[in-house]
């Protein structure tokens, strides 16, 4: 693990104080181990770098540091920047903290692709399932076509909430972009249709993926 921080800390300079008292000190709020050991972090003040940190900051599961790489990037006026902002709001959603996320993909001035597919696979991973449909039917009425992992996590949830209609139209949406024989595609509707009882649907998908991957 030394190793990796080391590695991580020769990218960053600033905000090395702040983050070193916050996490010295609160061992026992919204924090990690591993986010603790990392206490001497710092950062510099461009995307990509800011982007590193907050994917860190979303492995360790440290809402504290990541919460200060939120302000700073806030601070340096890149509230508009959609490339941060994403990387925002995977920070919250893996960290278990959606609402934030929400809040940051509500104010977001332009939503790609990205910023949809990362609130949808954040609501059904944090167990809003619901939510994570009614955002996916959103982004399909802004016209954008849902890449592989959106589709995904949206069948994943219509087989955990127990949707077969839903499921099924999903299902003829991936035939209708051609999508049918992506393996990652592919396996997510098997799984919803063998988790529903759908066993002739199953078949028929899995007679159609090119490439059979594990469940």
């Amino acid at each position: 693990m030394r190793g990796s921080t080391v590695a991580f800390v020769s990218k960053l300079n600033n905000l090395s104080l702040f983050a070193t008292k916050i996490l010295r000190n609160q061992h026992q709020f919204y924090t990690s181990k591993s986010c603790c050991s990392s206490s001497f972090l710092s950062f510099r003040n461009d995307p990509a770098t800011l982007a590193t940190a907050l994917t860190y900051s979303a492995n360790s599961k440290c809402i504290l540091l990541g919460s200060q790489i939120h302000a700073q990037i806030i601070k340096l006026g890149l509230r508009n920047d959609t490339f941060s902002q994403n990387n925002i709001i995977k920070m919250y959603t893996k960290c278990g903290f959606l609402a934030r996320g929400l809040k940051v993909f509500d104010e977001m001035l332009i939503k790609n692709l990205v910023s949809w597919t990362l609130v949808i696979s954040g609501s059904v991973q944090n167990g809003e399932i619901e939510m994570g449909l009614g955002v996916y039917l959103g982004m399909r009425r802004t016209g954008l076509v849902p890449n592989e992992f959106a589709l995904g996590c949206v069948t994943k949830g219509c087989a955990d909430l127990g949707d077969k209609e839903l499921g099924q139209c999903i299902h003829c949406f991936v035939l209708k972009v051609g999508m049918e024989k992506n393996p990652f595609v592919g396996s997510s509707i098997l799984n919803m249709y063998a988790k529903l009882g759908g066993i002739e649907g199953a078949e028929r998908v899995f007679e159609c993926m090119d490439n059979h991957v594990g469940c």
